[in-house]
């Protein structure tokens, strides 16, 4: 991520501006949910995506950059530059953390809807800020978007000593480098811890590491005035990776637009595709992407001198404030096309919009840098960030409804859900039932103040109501920030010895939030289910909860669909709450103007009320009679 290129005595290496140019709007653009031209950036073309691309051309730069200091200075020297740099990037990382948290804090309060902060870990920041800003200066804290800085920073400060192994043996040191990587592939638990625990780190820097220093390496060696030299069986062999890996992602995406054409080794691939770890296959595409470029695109050919390149490079040039404006510009992009549900139109213009605002921002430090002394651009740089960051949050300002009292199910909601004949009968014959609610935040109600003001036990008090003869017992063992392979792991302990005639089981928030792998998810959710089935429940899943600000920075969508094809393939009832509380959002329901810590309570109260209601109104549905048999 460094803003340096070249080699000393010669002209800028555009290739290096160009490509992390690119990668940069590929973020911005990725970082936006539920938008089309999602599909046409770096990820749509191949196995890996733009992450990969900007952590090897950092590894590039830096190698070049220090390493040059290396050669002529000596160690002393550019370990002292190295670390500078780490210094500037600690600095810009918790620069942006703050704005980060004052934007997500800003709206929420704005919308009134506390129900994402705990997915965006927002609620943590607010609960204890003491521990959350500690755990963020020491780089365990890494809120949603916030996570690839904190990896560059690792990574840099290992390059000095990776350096000098340089210059004793470079064959050596990328062999112990590939060793400590395919030692993670076999123990992902080789990891950095992360806040809130337990968890890792989403980038796992023993992991790219290899990726890194491997890019460092060849900017160690120098780069050349024109193209790399390769062997022509290596140019081969990636050319047909590249291929392959173009061929069998546009059947995947072909796929979900139209089902009939094959999703290629979709199966086998999806499972291995583990970002956190860099796996095989992501790897593998990124280098021979890498060899493709290298050997085929010189550093300053014709094209990329072109105008129509030049602001795609003057952002890669300021890689690291672009960066940061973009990550902001993101949450922003999808929090305004939840707000007016933006069609095809309203996603272009935002996507337009962001990658604009990126050029300018670009252009004007650009400007200063050539107009101005080197501390007055500086100083021009940070109040061009401030500006854009108070811009932000101006705009996010403006986001209010009006509210209404009713909270109304859709028709359809319940239609092709099955029922629960036997809870429904043991609680119409007056029987003692025992219901069990496992989740998270949301379902433990600390939102509200008080856990009795939680939707199960909301549920519990109109169910008995309903059934005035039967003697009801709510559980509420819900835990705040647990995925599901966690909860399942309780299950043995703390369900099965309650013997519930009903288990509602609320999952898939902490899940996306730390972007588990859907395979995994999937298969934590049929391991909880059948262990539930052993202890004779019935069972109900919860899918996520939904609100506007959390689905601009979270992409629930896969986890929604993993969950509604487990519900299927089970026979499981699954309440869709994703579902329901989009209509909720999209009527203006849970909308309000109101800032104060007591209105924030009393919105989560109205919420889990209404939550309380529509779930007992799904338990006690009445299964359908038996039909005669015609004789």
């Amino acid at each position: 991520m460094s803003d340096q290129g070249g080699s000393a005595g010669s002209a800028r290496d555009l290739r290096l501006d160009f490509f992390r140019g690119l990668a940069l709007f590929c973020i911005f653009v990725d970082h936006i949910p539920n938008n089309v031209f999602n599909n046409f950036t770096m990820q749509s073309l191949g196995l890996s995506d733009a992450a990969e691309m900007f952590i090897l051309i950092s590894g590039y730069t830096a190698g070049l950059v220090f390493g040059r200091a290396l050669e002529t200075r000596g160690p002393l020297a550019a370990g002292t530059r190295a670390y500078h740099r780490v210094w500037q990037l600690y600095v810009a990382h918790i620069f942006l953390f703050m704005l980060y948290m004052g934007m997500v804090a800003h709206t929420m309060g704005q919308l009134n809807n506390p129900i994402y902060a705990e997915e965006l870990g927002v609620a943590d920041f607010l609960r204890e800020p003491d521990i959350a800003v500690v755990m963020a200066m020491t780089l365990q804290f890494q809120p949603v978007f916030l996570d690839i800085l904190p990896l560059y920073i690792v990574l840099l400060a290992a390059l000095p000593m990776m350096l000098i192994i340089f210059r004793l043996s470079g064959i050596a040191a990328l062999a112990l480098s590939f060793a400590l990587w395919v030692t993670v592939q076999f123990d992902s638990s080789i990891a950095l811890p992360s806040y809130p625990g337990p968890s890792n780190w989403y980038f796992n820097p023993f992991a790219w590491q290899f990726l890194f220093f491997v890019g460092a390496y060849f900017g160690w060696k120098g780069a050349p005035d024109d193209r790399w030299q390769f062997h022509r069986g290596v140019v081969a062999l990636a050319v047909a990776y590249a291929v392959f890996a173009f061929i069998v992602k546009a059947s995947w995406s072909l796929h979900w637009v139209y089902d009939p054409i094959p999703a290629l080794l979709l199966g086998p691939l999806d499972a291995l595709l583990n970002k956190t770890d860099l796996s095989a296959p992501r790897l593998l595409n990124m280098l021979a992407l890498a060899v493709i470029v290298m050997r085929f695109v010189g550093p300053r050919d014709r094209w990329l001198t072109h105008p129509a390149a030049a602001p795609i490079i003057l952002c890669g040039r300021h890689s690291l404030y672009i960066f940061c404006l973009g990550i902001l510009l993101s949450v922003l992009a999808h929090l305004v096309l939840n707000e007016y549900f933006g069609g095809l139109p309203m996603q272009a213009a935002v996507t337009a919009g962001g990658i604009t605002i990126m050029i300018a921002v670009a252009g004007l430090m650009d400007w200063f840098r050539k107009s101005q002394s080197a501390t007055v651009a500086t100083r021009a740089r940070r109040i061009a960030t401030l500006f854009v960051a108070a811009a932000l949050l101006a705009v996010g300002a403006g986001t209010a409804h009006a509210t209404d009292s009713n909270c109304p199910v859709p028709d359809e909601a319940f239609a092709f859900e099955p029922p629960l004949p036997k809870t429904f009968a043991a609680l119409q014959a007056g029987k003692d039932v025992t219901i069990l609610a496992i989740g998270g935040a949301s379902t433990d109600g600390s939102a509200a103040g008080v856990g009795s003001a939680a939707w199960p036990e909301r549920m519990g008090s109109e169910l008995r109501e309903k059934f005035p003869q039967a003697n009801i017992t709510i559980h509420n063992l819900s835990v705040p920030r647990k995925t599901t392979n966690d909860m399942v792991k309780r299950f043995d302990r703390d369900i099965v010895p309650l013997k519930p005639n009903l288990v509602i089981w609320e999952t898939g928030t902490t899940d996306a939030v730390r972007g588990v792998d859907p395979a995994e998810f999937r298969g934590d959710l049929e391991a909880g289910l059948e262990k539930l089935r052993t202890a004779g429940a019935e069972i109900v899943l919860m899918d996520m909860q939904y609100s506007r600000m959390t689905g601009a920075m979270i992409n629930f969508n896969r986890y929604v669909v993993t969950m509604r094809g487990v519900a299927d393939v089970g026979d499981v009832p699954l309440f869709p709450r994703h579902k329901i509380m989009r209509a909720w959002a999209e009527s203006g329901l849970f909308e309000t103007t109101e800032k104060s810590a007591d209105g924030r309570r009393a919105l989560a109260d109205k919420l889990y009320r209404c939550l309380g209601s529509a779930v007992a109104g799904f338990v006690a549905r009445r299964p359908e009679p038996p039909r005669a048999e015609p004789k």
